[in-house]
């Protein structure tokens, strides 16, 4: 089992950078790929060959890549390439597929042009669409959550009843709550974890996780309650071990949209 790892909004290279697109809905621009919420995509005007090219206007070390809130079909091909000049073919890799969000972690690649190549031909949509797009170098723990964290599927329902107790009972939207136990940490790692969160100042900025980055599960939203932390007794001046507490909850995608 790998270590979490996570990007911040914060830490997105893509805002500010220059993005060319293949085709664009006039609905649905190309700002919406770097701005929140991740409800109101952006729209490409087909879905068998479509690309993002992307000029950071710098060069960086970059290690990490994500799509989030994507309609991609399982039968997608997502394709990602980078080199010094624009429309870059070199360093080509693929990012492994999962239903609405997915990502790239990979060794730091330092370039300025980069480009996603997106293919799905088989899919029942229409048209690609992008909620939110993440570039950056992403940051992964020198230490780890314990066995036995835990995972809830939440549907938010909205609940009706008439006069007589008759309900009326409507889907609204979904979200996955994730709780993050840390044990016996000692000071400099807990002060990592304490770092995170008040740098994101709780739900102020969202993150996208990979609790771990050895699979494909992966979520984009934000710390919801406080960071609870357990301090043993340590003697002298500095603190014990300390237990810590991280919940997260993922960002919800608003309303499915008919092409």
């Amino acid at each position: 089992m790998a270590n979490l790892a996570y990007l911040t909004t914060a830490d997105n290279k893509l805002v500010g950078s220059t993005i060319t697109c293949s085709s664009e809905d006039a609905n649905y621009p190309k700002a919406n790929l770097t701005a929140m919420p991740i409800s109101k995509p952006f729209r490409f005007t087909g879905k068998t060959s479509e690309n993002l090219q992307i000029d950071l206007l710098s060069a960086y070390a970059i290690t990490f890549i994500s799509l989030v809130n994507h309609n991609l079909s399982s039968g997608a091909t997502v394709t990602i390439t980078s080199g010094v000049a624009a429309n870059p073919s070199g360093n080509s890799q693929t990012i492994t597929w999962r239903s609405r969000d997915m990502y790239k972690i990979f060794a730091a690649q330092n370039y300025r042009y980069w480009k996603i190549v997106f293919a799905d031909a088989g899919s029942s949509e229409s048209v690609i669409s992008l909620g939110y797009v993440m570039v950056g170098i992403s940051t992964t723990l020198g230490f780890n959550f314990v066995y036995g964290w835990q995972m809830q599927d939440e549907n938010i329902n909205l609940n009706v009843e008439s006069a007589y107790g008759t309900p009326h009972v409507a889907e609204l939207f979904s979200l996955v709550r994730i709780m993050l136990p840390y044990r016996k940490l000692n000071s400099t790692n807990a002060g990592t974890l304490r770092t995170l969160y008040q740098t994101v100042k709780m739900n102020v900025t969202p993150l996208f996780i990979v609790p771990d980055a050895d699979l494909a599960d992966c979520y984009f939203g934000r710390f919801d309650g406080a960071l609870s932390r357990t301090i043993d007794y340590g003697g002298g001046s500095a603190y014990g071990a300390q237990d810590m507490d991280l919940s997260f909850v993922s960002e919800s995608r608003g309303r499915a949209l008919t092409a």
